[in-house]
C-alpha cells in the first residue's frame, strides 16, 4: 500500500507492484483482495481519486495538473472517474468547496 501511495503519479502495473514486494502478480492479487477487499488496481484508483479530491480542496493546481499529479494521462477520464465517485464534476466540486 505504501508503494501505491508513493507512486500515484506513475503508471503502476501488477507486475511492478508484485516485484516491489517480491511476490508473483497472481499471489499479490489474491492476497490483496482477501486482506483489503478489492483488487490492487481498484485500490490504486480509489487512492488517486481521493488524493485528487484533497488537492482540489487544498491547492491552486488546475484540474488538468491534478489529473497528471495523481497518475491520469487523460484529464477527461479523470473527470469521469471523479464524477462517478462523487457525483459531481471536479471543476464544480472545486467551485462549491471554495465557498
Amino acid at each position: 500500500m505504501r508503494v501505491m501511495e508513493q507512486n500515484l503519479d506513475k503508471r503502476m502495473t501488477l507486475a511492478f507492484l508484485a516485484a516491489s514486494v517480491h511476490v508473483t502478480p497472481a499471489y499479490l492479487c489474491r492476497l490483496f483482495k482477501s486482506e483489503i477487499g478489492v483488487a490492487p488496481i481498484q485500490y490504486i484508483n480509489r487512492l488517486r481519486i481521493q488524493r485528487a479530491h484533497d488537492l482540489l480542496q487544498s491547492s491552486f493546481l488546475s484540474v488538468k495538473e491534478i489529473a497528471g499529479a495523481v497518475g491520469y494521462s487523460d484529464p477527461s477520464r479523470f473527470s469521469r472517474d471523479f464524477k462517478k465517485k462523487y457525483q459531481i464534476a471536479p471543476t464544480v466540486f472545486r467551485q462549491t468547496s471554495s465557498n
